[in-house]
C-alpha cells in the first residue's frame, strides 16, 4: 500500500463552527476544523480557531499535547497557573496533563 505523501483538503470538507469538546466551555470562539477523526486520522487533529476580543476558552486538560501558533491577535495563555502572553508569530505548546485556558486580551479577534 502507497502512502500520499501530502494531503489537500478542499473547503468542502472543513468542517466550520463545529467546536466539539469547547462546546460550552468557551466564549466568542469560532472553530474550523480541517482534519480530525472524522476525516480519517486517529492521532492528530488541525482546526483554525478565532477568539474574538474578551473572548475566553475555560481551564481545561486533556489526554493529549496541544500547539497552537497564533496567526493574528493577541491571546493570554494560562498554563499551571502562570500567564504567558502571545501575539502574532508567537508558538505555543501545552505538554499532556497540563491544565491550561486562553483568552483574548486584545482589541481584537485573534487566530491561531
Amino acid at each position: 500500500m502507497s502512502v500520499p505523501l501530502h494531503l489537500v483538503i478542499p473547503k468542502a470538507h472543513m468542517h466550520p463552527g463545529i467546536l466539539g469538546v469547547y462546546e460550552g466551555h468557551a466564549r466568542r470562539l469560532q472553530r474550523t476544523t480541517l482534519l480530525d477523526r472524522a476525516a480519517g486520522s486517529v492521532h492528530v487533529g488541525y482546526c483554525i480557531c478565532a477568539l474574538d476580543a474578551g473572548g475566553e476558552i475555560d481551564r481545561c486538560i486533556h489526554a493529549y499535547e496541544k500547539s497552537f501558533y497564533v496567526i493574528a491577535g493577541e491571546l493570554q495563555l494560562e498554563r499551571d497557573g502562570h500567564l504567558v502572553s502571545l501575539s502574532k508569530d508567537d508558538y505555543g505548546l501545552v505538554p499532556t496533563g497540563t491544565l491550561h485556558a486562553l483568552r483574548n486580551t486584545g482589541t481584537g479577534p485573534a487566530q491561531w
